[in-house]
């Protein structure tokens, strides 16, 4: 994975969507984006402006494979909640799970970022949170230029470089201002 890559010294950046930024690391935050349920536009939730996780019981879910931080993550949310009508149906990358949300498969949790065809339909889980995108190098290793150019470039994107004292505040999340139709 990317960020094993920076910390090895195989790659001297990189972007990745990680919570916590290990001691080795720098890290400069570029953005936040909800997490979000993908629908199919006529989906019985497709017209609410968010959708609370509680009502996402019963319904089939698209989940990445097992064994990814992602497919974790929506677990642990979802484990309170009754059984699924179906067993989840897997698909690795967020254009696959679309897909398959598209063709009325099931629904699915991506990042707010993730591009939408028309037949699909993104909203807002609140108790699921954000992702944060961030830009990682090395602590200890010099930039080489072309790296050094790219980072110059890249941190004017973002929102400012992450506190690494405990306890001290993240800048304020930035979350595209007509909803979750971008990607990146």
């Amino acid at each position: 994975d990317s960020v094993l890559a920076v910390r090895e010294g195989a790659a001297q950046l990189a972007v990745a969507a990680i919570a916590g930024v290990p001691d080795d690391l720098r890290a400069h935050e570029l953005l936040r984006t909800p997490l979000c349920v993908a629908l199919p536009a006529d989906h019985r939730l497709a017209r609410r402006e968010r959708v609370r996780l509680a009502e996402l019981a019963g319904e089939r879910l698209v989940l990445s494979p097992a064994g990814h931080a992602h497919r974790e993550l929506v677990g642990h949310a979802l484990a309170g909640l009754q059984p699924h009508a179906e067993p989840p149906l897997e698909a690795d990358g967020w254009p696959l799970m679309i897909h398959f949300v598209g063709l009325g498969l099931g629904v699915a949790i991506v990042n707010g970022l993730c591009k939408l065809p028309r037949e699909v339909v993104a909203r807002p889980v609140s108790e699921l949170g954000s992702v944060t995108y961030r830009l990682l190098w090395r602590r200890a290793a010099a930039l080489p230029p072309a790296a050094k150019a790219l980072q110059a470039r890249t941190v004017p994107l973002g929102a400012g470089v992450i506190p690494r004292s405990p306890g001290t505040p993240a800048p304020p999340a930035r979350f595209p201002p007509t909803g979750p139709a971008g990607h990146f």
